[in-house]
């Protein structure tokens, strides 16, 4: 079972990858991906030590969640909608949390 703290984490991680210019638009080809990393430091600074290596697995599944949603775009001409990338991110996200306890 996750967390509560990690599921909020995640919720407020896939809200605020909604909201971002980066889903809302499509902009996947023109990822800027040190922005997302950098954004990401503050809320990583409030956590205790122990959580931050989660934190930065989830930082990195983001990434390559929309990379891949990006690669999809570009090579093959299929785009999802927003709310099935985040989705995608969500049940990734799940899976890896519930394969550590």
């Amino acid at each position: 079972m996750m967390s509560r703290a990690m599921e909020q984490l995640l919720g407020s991680l896939v809200s605020d990858l909604c909201r971002s210019k980066l889903v809302a638009q499509g902009a996947y080809g023109s990822i800027k991906i040190h922005r997302l990393v950098v954004a990401s430091q503050e809320p990583r600074k409030d956590l205790p030590k122990s959580a931050r290596r989660g934190f930065d697995s989830l930082i990195l599944l983001v990434i390559w969640t929309v990379w891949k949603e990006r690669n999809e775009r570009v090579f093959r001409l299929r785009a999802a909608m927003r709310w099935v990338v985040v989705d995608r991110i969500k049940d990734e996200a799940l899976r890896w949390l519930n394969m550590d306890h």
